[in-house]
């Protein structure tokens, strides 16, 4: 039940940013066709002006990366 409600906040938070239904429902076929889970980051500080560090470690690790190119489709 949690992991459901989880799933379902996530989605909310994807589909609230202008244009990501059509990047989620493009992952989503790409996910089906590979056999791959869909990986996403979401970050939501509502109110706060927080610098996005997305990009900083650990994502620009060259070994999760790959990771998560040869196991996941990213969102």
């Amino acid at each position: 039940m949690r992991l459901l409600v989880l799933l379902i906040l996530l989605l909310g938070a994807l589909l609230a940013t202008p244009g990501r239904a059509t990047a989620i429902a493009a992952a989503a076929k790409r996910a089906r066709e590979q056999g791959r889970p869909i990986l996403a980051l979401v970050r939501k500080y509502g109110g706060l002006k927080v610098l996005d560090t997305t990009m900083l470690a650990p994502f620009m690790d060259e070994a999760i990366v790959e990771l998560v190119r040869a196991r996941f489709v990213a969102l």
